[in-house]
């Protein structure tokens, strides 16, 4: 029972004894892992090929800053939308 959790009361065992106690069962402590570990990560400084320059940062391909990286995610979205509609315009002048 003890190993089931319980703690404390009385129960009798199968040849009759009455000697044990046992209580409610204990609380037992919820185990959390920890996930990533990111505070076992250095800050090192890179030059940001863009702008040329220092940033911190933890990544370890990271080649641009933050602001930099942004400014190319929306011009690539920018492009990516141009070849959509230019193959659009390509597939209804096709058909």
């Amino acid at each position: 029972m003890a190993s089931r959790g319980y703690r404390g009361g009385r129960i009798t065992c199968a040849q009759g004894c009455t000697s044990i106690w046992l209580f409610e069962p204990v609380a037992k402590p919820e185990i959390v892992f920890e996930r990533y570990k990111h505070e076992e990560r250095r800050d090192r400084k890179i030059r940001c090929e863009r702008c040329h320059q220092w940033t911190p940062t933890r990544g370890c391909n990271t080649k641009r800053c933050v602001p930099c990286r942004d400014e190319m995610k929306k011009i690539r979205a920018q492009e990516a939308s141009r070849r959509h509609v230019e193959r659009k315009r390509l597939a209804r002048a096709v058909a």
